[in-house]
């Protein structure tokens, strides 16, 4: 039973190269969102209406901090403050029967659960692929609803750029405060890109729109 429990919270930490590469490619699109839909330009009125469609829609679960699409802290909480009482009151048995070739009982194990351990790796496990669906709904709805604006900004005469955050703000918002620091931490996602001044975000302040 608690096996069980380890080897899942194992599996569910050491995530494989296909959600490695799909966090890559869901910082890359969120991050191309949030830069073509807050920069100003000269000719700003060209591009205003590609921009104001962009953000007209509902956003997925996760879309404004990803750490609500995992269930570990959830699990990991109720792992550390589930009372004795309850937890103890929570074991039952499992009689496993055990037959010969010809289908006749002999014997069989008795195994030891608990229906929260249960409920547990239940979460553990289920979250696997809904964290990835949960990455690829953010992705698609930057995608679908971000490319009219970049296209605006490739073809139209905008002019200078004349405002745009600075770079430790805009690293701020998508690192700390939407959580992919954490995301990347984490799971220990070495190839994914994260700022070297990841630790100084969280007293990062300065979040004039200003160009850098």
């Amino acid at each position: 039973m608690f096996l069980e429990l380890r080897e899942a919270l194992d599996k569910y930490l050491n995530r494989d190269e296909e959600f490695c590469l799909q966090v890559n490619k869901t910082l890359d699109k969120i991050i191309a969102f949030d830069v073509h839909s807050r920069i100003k330009y000269e000719h700003q009125e060209l591009l205003e209406p590609w921009q104001e469609m962009s953000y007209s829609f509902d956003k997925p679960t996760g879309f404004d901090d990803v750490r609500e699409l995992f269930v570990l802290d959830e699990v990991l909480e109720e792992i550390m403050t589930v009372a004795d009482k309850p937890f103890l009151q929570a074991f039952y048995t499992v009689q496993n029967e055990e037959g010969d070739s010809g289908g006749n009982g002999s014997g069989g194990t008795t195994e030891l659960h608990n229906t929260f351990v249960d409920d547990w790796i239940e979460k553990l496990t289920t979250g696997l692929a809904n964290e990835m669906e949960g990455l690829k709904a953010i992705m698609r709805s930057c995608a679908n609803h971000s490319y009219a604006a970049e296209w605006a900004q490739l073809f139209e005469e905008l002019g200078e750029c004349t405002n745009r955050r600075k770079v430790k703000t805009f690293a701020k918002d998508i690192f700390y405060e939407r959580g992919y620091g954490w995301l990347i931490e984490t799971f220990h996602l070495d190839t994914v890109y994260r700022p070297s001044y990841i630790e100084e975000l969280p007293n990062w302040a300065d979040d004039s729109e200003t160009i850098s």
